[in-house]
């Protein structure tokens, strides 16, 4: 496990990713964004030592991971599930059509 100075990186494996329809806006929001990430939400392991419990590609769903006050890590989304992802999107995502509401003068009264 490779260190950097008090930084300790490991690597771990086995952790699923599983992609939902419901939150395909938020996979397109992520794949648009600068730079594509993976939230690692860290959860308590033995002692003092924090592992991984759980990986997202939810904007939504690491918002409310860090609202629940957990630790939530942003990694960059390896290149091999950005593409993964691309497909999702590009298969199930319908963007919502936009309506512009109607404007009242600001003068008339409201029934």
């Amino acid at each position: 496990m490779p260190s950097d100075g008090d930084v300790l990186r490991e690597l771990w494996r086995g952790l699923e990713v599983r992609l939902h329809r419901d939150e395909v806006e938020s996979y397109y929001h992520n794949l648009i964004s600068p730079q594509p990430l993976a939230f690692v939400v860290m959860r308590d392991g033995n002692a003092d030592h924090r592992v991984p419990a759980i990986v997202t590609l939810c904007f939504d769903e690491a918002s409310a991971y860090l609202e629940a006050d957990d630790q939530v890590e942003p990694v960059a989304m390896p290149p091999e599930l950005v593409q993964w992802v691309e497909h999702f999107v590009v298969e199930h995502y319908v963007p919502e059509r936009r309506t512009r509401r109607e404007r009242k003068a600001w003068n008339e009264k409201s029934a």
